[in-house]
């Protein structure tokens, strides 16, 4: 009996488990769809709320401006944009589904070389210049750690001193240097005896 039914439940699976497997991908396709595009709806919601006159915007297509007005129509919500600088500047009517996103970027400052001048940054590196002081003097006030030493530690106790020619063997197991010259040529004689 028990024989029968694994054979029949082994040729479900045999017959139908590839449509499963088919119905499970398509199912999570159409979620993965479903929830993506109620996100960008949320997104693009939270970013029509935020165009109102005077926000600065970037369109798809590269446009920078500042929008002007805002109008209802029955095309949807339609924008007049001021864009160039204070000299040279022209208004344009377009819809607000080319809005891509709110232009949040900063002007710079440039040198008279061309560079830019990183106001900003040096101020943030002296900040963290003075940050990583400070944490130094408090580890350098901090007691010593009782217990055992750390690998790093120990390594460094028993190392010693480097000699004045830069070798980091210790003085013990430096051998003169005029042994070594006569080891050699004592070395040399004796084969040459032979």
């Amino acid at each position: 009996m028990k024989n029968l039914m694994l054979a029949e439940g082994g040729d479900f699976f045999q017959t139908y488990g590839m449509m499963i497997i088919l119905l499970a991908v398509v199912l999570l396709l159409v979620l993965f769809s479903f929830f993506r595009r109620k996100r960008e709806m949320q997104y693009r919601q939270d970013l029509n709320s935020k165009i109102v006159p005077g926000a600065k915007i970037k369109t798809y297509n590269g446009l920078y401006a500042t929008v002007v007005s805002v109008r209802e129509t029955t095309d949807g919500k339609l924008l007049v944009v001021k864009t160039g600088d204070e000299e040279h500047f022209s208004y344009q009517q377009i819809h607000i589904n080319a809005v891509y996103a709110l232009d949040e970027s900063e002007d710079v400052k440039v040198d008279e070389n061309g560079e830019v001048i990183y106001e900003d940054l040096d101020k943030q590196i002296s900040a963290v210049n003075e940050q990583f002081e400070a944490q130094a003097e408090t580890e350098e006030k901090k007691p010593a750690k009782r217990g055992r030493p750390k690998k790093s530690d120990v390594g460094s106790a028993t190392e010693q001193p480097k000699s004045e020619d830069n070798t980091s063997k210790p003085q013990s197991a430096k051998k003169p240097a005029t042994a070594k010259k006569s080891t050699s040529k004592k070395t040399t004689k004796s084969s040459s005896k032979k």
